[in-house]
């Protein structure tokens, strides 16, 4: 279990298979069968099946750039480093060419990844035993110091991925997942991934919703992650409207024959409610979020039924979020779901939320 909520291990696997559906297929789908007793195993089960797909395709190589002293011309010559080493009176040139190498961005994200499971005592022997086989193939890419690692996975998550390299997509995600816990952790560098539900847990909570959505109601229902305009009456001056925050949805579910809309967003907190003079109360910015998003998308969409639901991950407290109401016409409400149960069961509460907004019968 995940310290300060009850999940189920193998439900985050579930999760992260919906958000990266290479998951689901291949040899990733073993380990759907096998059992964890924490998050750190299981991470590091995902990053030594994928790894050892990645030794046998060959790791993904590109152009880096690189500046070398060298004793003939290589690449463009750096007149600077050029000029410093004739000082030295050293028969070099200083040359700046690109190398078609391993050792690049994505490699050495994982090369720190496998590292830092290696040293971990919560992931098993045998799963550390195996990683240790596959760091050899890795020899070429440098460890990259820590203070490097937060801007490096960065723009290794922002970048675009193709063929050749489409394997590291949910690699990469597996290691933002380790590495941030590791990043956001004492000075001493003790490995700890208690910060993984505070930190990085919500985006995945958001987009497995979407993705299930995606998947398991199309084409009768479109999902996607949407922006809302604000419906301004006046003709207010463009830069006054720049200073408006803008509204994007996590999820979007649209019944087009049927013109009905819902607005879901998602919400991971230690504490959903708030306890305030004897009452537990949802949290004001919440529900104000989610009237401010459906209020302007029935305006822009007059001729559909719009409603708006803040889905809440289950805490441990003895309350949670239930609520539905109508406000001008628009269903607006609160709901929680339970990651702490099989998972048919976490698809039973989406599929209910769906099928009796949208009145889904079959």
């Amino acid at each position: 279990m995940l310290e300060d909520k009850g999940i189920l291990i193998k439900n985050i696997f579930y999760m992260l298979s919906y958000s990266f559906q290479i998951l689901k297929r291949g040899q990733y789908r073993e380990v759907a069968n096998e059992e964890f007793s924490n998050i750190e195993d299981l991470f590091a089960e995902i990053i030594v099946k994928g790894v050892r797909v990645q030794v046998r395709q060959g790791l993904y190589s590109e152009y880096v750039p690189r500046r070398e002293s060298l004793p003939t011309v290589r690449g463009k010559i750096d007149l600077d480093g050029t000029i410093q080493l004739k000082v030295a009176q050293r028969l070099q040139v200083s040359c700046d060419f690109d190398e078609f190498s391993e050792d690049n961005q994505l490699n050495q994200v994982l090369k720190a990844t496998m590292l830092l499971l290696l040293g971990s005592a919560q992931v098993k022997s045998a799963r550390r035993k195996e990683l240790r086989q596959l760091l050899p193939f890795f020899q070429n890419v440098r460890e990259v110091p820590r203070a490097q690692l937060r801007t490096m996975l960065e723009q290794a998550l922002t970048m675009t991925y193709q063929r050749n390299n489409q394997n590291y997509r949910v690699l990469v995600n597996v290691c933002y997942f380790v590495l941030m816990s590791w990043l956001n952790s004492d000075q001493s560098g003790q490995f700890k991934m208690r910060e993984f539900t505070d930190e990085q847990m919500p985006k995945l909570f958001e987009k497995f919703v979407l993705e299930y959505y995606k998947q398991e109601y199309s084409p009768r229902l479109s999902a996607a992650a949407s922006e809302i305009k604000w419906q301004i009456d006046d003709h207010a001056p463009a830069s006054h409207l720049e200073q408006l925050p803008g509204m994007h949805t996590d999820i979007t579910l649209r019944d087009e024959p049927n013109q009905r809309m819902l607005i879901i967003d998602t919400k991971y907190y230690t504490q959903s409610l708030l306890r305030l003079y004897g009452k537990d109360l949802l949290k004001s910015p919440n529900f104000y979020q989610i009237y401010a998003y459906v209020k302007n998308a029935a305006e822009a969409n007059p001729d559909y039924e719009v409603g708006g639901y803040l889905l809440y991950a289950q805490t441990q407290g003895d309350v949670q979020p239930s609520l539905r109401v109508s406000i001008s016409g628009n269903q607006l409400g609160a709901v929680t779901l339970d990651l702490n149960q099989p998972f048919d069961r976490i698809k039973k509460q989406l599929n209910g939320i769906a099928d009796a907004y949208f009145q889904i019968t079959d």
